[in-house]
């Protein structure tokens, strides 16, 4: 069984979506290799407590052999807090890495969609945070709301 039919599995099926949406805010998933699954995080039937910090969703892609994990926190708006983000977005990670912990090779990508760009200060502590899975520490990317993740993912973007 495939590491994307696992978290299918073990996911439930209310909390698997098509795509990335929120609060007027959604990322494309063209050229997001299959299979994936993307988990909807603020979906209740996952257990999570409610006041508990999370990002928006993880999206796991790819073939055991090329396995892209994508935690994804999105914000219509301005982004004034990237400290608050950084923790949303390590929250998905270590999420993710509960499931894999017996995976073999994964590769972090964590991503801040952001609709009317990123404040100065937020901007800063984007650039100096690393988001930290199974023993690697990886730099948030950004893209704006609307547009591909997958070249983020080290895919070709038709």
């Amino acid at each position: 069984m495939s590491v994307v039919d696992t978290v299918k599995r073990v996911v439930p099926e209310s909390c698997q979506k098509q795509r990335c949406s929120k609060d007027r805010c959604s990322v494309l998933l063209a050229g997001v290799p299959q299979p994936r699954v993307v988990v909807d995080m603020d979906c209740d039937a996952l257990g999570i407590p409610g006041d508990a910090v999370r990002c928006d969703y993880v999206v796991v892609s790819g073939s055991d052999q090329t396995l892209r994990i994508v935690p994804i926190e999105m914000k219509s708006g301005r982004v004034n807090n990237g400290r608050a983000v950084v923790g949303q977005l390590q929250a998905g990670a270590d999420f993710a890495q509960r499931w894999a912990r017996n995976w073999g090779t994964a590769r972090l990508v964590p991503v801040l969609a952001h609709g009317k760009g990123v404040g100065k200060l937020a901007l800063k502590e984007l650039r100096g945070a690393r988001i930290s899975f199974r023993g690697t520490r990886l730099r948030p990317q950004l893209v704006r709301c609307g547009e591909r993740i997958a070249g983020l993912l080290g895919e070709k973007v038709a």
